[in-house]
């Protein structure tokens, strides 16, 4: 495997899906696939903080929002 084959497979792994809800007037994140519902259990809450999507994104985690459709 090259490393530009290499470095894609790792681009897949640092996704992260997430869903946008206003909750009485305050933004909050919820876990929207597998990896960002771990991540949300290792921290102990429901939802991604904005302080920690702000670290996983300095260890190199993308975040993609996942729009609600009405």
């Amino acid at each position: 495997m090259t490393y530009r084959e290499n470095f894609g497979r790792l681009e897949v792994m640092f996704n992260l899906y997430v869903e946008k809800k206003q909750v009485y007037g305050v933004d909050r994140f919820y876990p929207a696939c597998e990896k960002s519902k771990i991540l949300c259990n290792i921290s102990g809450k429901k939802t991604l903080r904005p302080d920690v999507i702000g670290k996983l994104k300095v260890l190199g985690y993308k975040f993609n929002q996942i729009e609600v459709k009405i």
